[in-house]
């Protein structure tokens, strides 16, 4: 679990992921709202081409580890299954480790 603006949402890390996707329901629930002409990105998800809002999140936190102004896009639910930690994030934090089958991050 991530903490976005102090709320909290379900996400799998992706390091090849360039940056955090995030669903409108959840943005919604940070407090985050977009229009529909606010969707004029393209991007590519596992379920194909479809087009994404561009967003600066005030703050993320994950086990301590915080991090300001996170670029991130906002995808309608229907095209993003889970929220995705990409590399937006993960590459402001000291580091990423995979070892023994779990991720460790540090702050």
């Amino acid at each position: 679990n991530v903490e976005i603006n102090r709320r909290s949402a379900s996400f799998l890390i992706d390091t090849g992921a360039s940056y955090v996707a995030l669903r409108e329901s959840d943005a919604r629930k940070a407090g985050i709202y977009t229009s529909w002409t606010d969707f004029t990105y393209p991007v590519r998800t596992a379920n194909g081409e479809t087009k994404a809002a561009y967003v600066t999140l005030d703050q993320m936190q994950i086990e301590g580890i915080r991090v300001e102004g996170v670029k991130a896009f906002i995808l309608p639910d229907d095209q993003l299954s889970t929220n995705i930690l990409g590399m937006s994030f993960l590459s402001r934090i000291e580091s990423v480790e995979a070892r023994s089958g779990e991720m460790v991050l540090r702050g």
